[in-house]
């Protein structure tokens, strides 16, 4: 009986990178169609509220892992935000405060 050998590791890492590669490529076109749509502030600026819950923040781009009527982008895990692009927010705020 022949026996069948695993792949070679370099090919493994190989593929896995072009795949994660090919996600982010996507995920940045996705992200200049939606990008048009997203609050910003009077002067332009991008200000991001990762698990922003039951709160609407004005002039934030409202992200969280429910889909509630005022969250802009809705993430499976808000520790992975892959969609959206390095560099193009001006504030990250998030908070881990429960109402009292």
């Amino acid at each position: 009986m022949r026996q069948i050998q695993a792949f070679p590791q370099r090919v493994i890492r190989w593929s896995t990178r072009n795949w994660r590669q090919a996600v982010e490529r996507h995920a940045r076109r996705q992200w200049k169609q939606l990008e048009k749509m997203l609050p910003r502030t009077s002067d332009g600026r991008l200000l991001l509220h990762i698990g922003c819950g039951d709160i609407n923040a004005k002039d934030f781009v409202n992200i969280d892992a429910r889909p509630l009527p005022h969250v802009h982008i809705v993430a499976d895990s808000l520790f992975n935000l892959y969609m959206i692009p390095d560099g193009v927010a001006c504030l990250l705020y998030t908070s881990d405060a429960a109402d009292e």
